[in-house]
């Protein structure tokens, strides 16, 4: 083998896949096995023209869902940060983006 990934989640097997795509020989290991992990993944822009560029962007598309927001659940209640008893509370929504956005 030219390359060993260790972690076959969606960065090794992504990873796997452009090298193999690139004429390497590549072997992809992962100790849990094939993924059983259900819940809901959110992907950034950059990484879905990543899946295009390598042809999979049409396929994942059909199932594809907009983010509207984002608010983070770890904590003593809905969306909080417990960091050493203190809650914080971190969540944004594509307002928040669009002003940054904007700044840049």
């Amino acid at each position: 083998h030219d390359v060993a990934i260790a972690g076959a989640g969606a960065v090794g097997a992504t990873l796997a896949l452009a090298l193999k795509r690139a004429g390497l020989d590549v072997v992809l290991v992962d100790a849990g096995g094939p993924a059983s992990d259900s819940r809901a993944t959110l992907i950034a822009a950059g990484c879905f023209r990543q899946w295009e560029a390598l042809g999979l962007g049409e396929a994942m598309a059909a199932e594809a869902q907009p983010v509207h927001a984002v608010q983070v659940a770890d904590g003593p209640g809905p969306g909080a940060v417990d960091r050493d008893g203190v809650p914080a509370w971190l969540r944004f929504d594509e307002t928040d983006l669009a002003d940054l956005f904007a700044a840049l």
